[in-house]
């Protein structure tokens, strides 16, 4: 009986091994290039996957956008996101007094979005707001007039609105900008824009590739070391640096550094093992598998106790506790995208997600100004977007330069 059993056992890991062996040979075949993995496979990239540095920062800054014509004017990458040049610390930030092609987006002699230079010193009889974010607060895809921080600009008779908003940045980039820039100038109010579906996962990311950007540096990121928030920059000085040392595929290195510092990498997908790497059931399972982890982090971002909450929230902290030092006030502003809007009106566990999110940093005594309640009910015509389709457009953007008047400039 017992030699029986064993002889089934043997036979079906021979069918085993000559069901693989098929399939790899078989499936050879149907394995087309890609240029950014092993290849594809049914549609799907297989590991390992590539990961392209970039070497010019301002390589594609004039480049017009097949798909994207305004008033027949051919619209530029620097039009929709600005023109920007290496940064130690930051790895990037704006190019200071720079236009681009078509002048939607224009940087003063700060960095700022702005059409003219801001002086150290506040404007006799005004008082002065600056703006730190991402994309959302630095309104990629519209031209700056069309921004909601121009728009506040233009109504403000006693303030003056800078906006400081870098597309791209993470939270901790955004508290290193304002390090920096706060050095430079006066000011009375600071406004940190947070778009949560979008910024906590950068707070755990140090590039941006590992999340479908086409090419980035290596960012700078935040940690919590013994509930301390700890700076962690990019093991390369400049992108020079970084280029050469991974021209071959990934360095000892890079490879470090992401292992230790990017919750986005992983082993399965930009490694291949020796031996069983090579076959293409290993890497459809470890691709297959990848994705499952990665779903499940971003799903859980924003619960409570995650690394990105935690991180997120510090940054949050620092940044109001410097601006109260100081004896200025600090507003932490959620601005939801039109897809976490969606979510929040037909989605119970994301609202509440949301909600517990809001109210948490509340009950740290920082203030708060949620705009998702104002834009659910807000009229869907009024939502529009921008002119590349991925952000808000001028009347979405009009309507929180209102929102946000309303709460805090009158």
């Amino acid at each position: 009986m017992n030699s029986r059993i064993f002889q089934n056992i043997l036979l079906l890991a021979a069918c085993c091994v000559i069901g693989v062996l098929t399939f790899e040979c078989v499936s050879f075949f149907f394995i087309k290039q890609s240029p950014r993995s092993y290849g594809l496979f049914l549609k799907r990239d297989l590991p390992p996957f590539k990961i392209k540095l970039l070497d010019n920062p301002n390589a594609e800054d004039d480049k017009a956008i097949n798909d994207v014509v305004v008033n027949n004017q051919k619209i530029t990458w620097g039009d929709l996101r600005g023109v920007a040049r290496e940064d130690e610390i930051l790895g990037y930030a704006p190019m200071e007094n720079r236009v681009s092609r078509n002048g939607w987006w224009q940087s003063n002699n700060l960095g700022a979005t702005s059409r003219e230079d801001t002086e150290a010193k506040t404007p006799p009889g005004k008082k002065r707001v600056i703006i730190f974010g991402e994309s959302f607060a630095n309104c990629w895809g519209v031209p700056l007039e069309e921004s909601w921080p121009f728009f506040m600009n233009k109504k403000s008779g006693k303030w003056e609105i800078v906006n400081f908003a870098v597309s791209g940045y993470s939270m901790g980039q955004c508290l290193l900008r304002f390090e920096n820039i706060k050095q430079k100038l006066d000011y009375d109010k600071v406004i940190l824009a947070f778009v949560p579906s979008v910024d906590l996962w950068r707070d755990v990311n140090v590039l941006r590739q590992l999340r479908g950007w086409a090419k980035g540096p290596v960012m700078p990121r935040f940690i919590v070391d013994h509930d301390q928030l700890k700076l962690v920059q990019s093991p390369y000085k400049t992108w020079r640096d970084a280029l050469e040392d991974n021209a071959s595929g990934i360095s000892e290195t890079l490879k470090r550094h992401l292992q230790a510092y990017d919750r986005f990498y992983s082993s399965s997908q930009y490694e291949s093992p020796p031996g069983i790497g090579a076959l293409v059931s290993y890497k459809l399972l470890a691709s297959v598998i990848h994705d499952f982890k990665e779903k499940l982090l971003l799903r859980n971002m924003g619960r409570p106790g995650s690394e990105a909450r935690a991180v997120t929230q510090r940054i949050i902290e620092r940044m109001n506790n410097e601006t109260k030092r100081a004896g200025k006030e600090f507003i932490l502003v959620y601005i939801p995208t039109k897809e976490d809007i969606g979510y929040y009106k037909n989605n119970r566990a994301f609202a509440r997600q949301y909600d517990e999110m809001v109210l948490s940093t509340s009950r740290l005594g920082i203030t708060a100004i949620d705009l998702m309640k104002d834009l659910v009910k807000a009229d869907p015509l009024q939502m529009d977007c921008s002119y590349d389709g991925s952000h808000y457009g001028p009347k979405a953007n009009k309507m929180i330069a209102e929102l946000l008047w309303r709460y805090f400039l009158l």
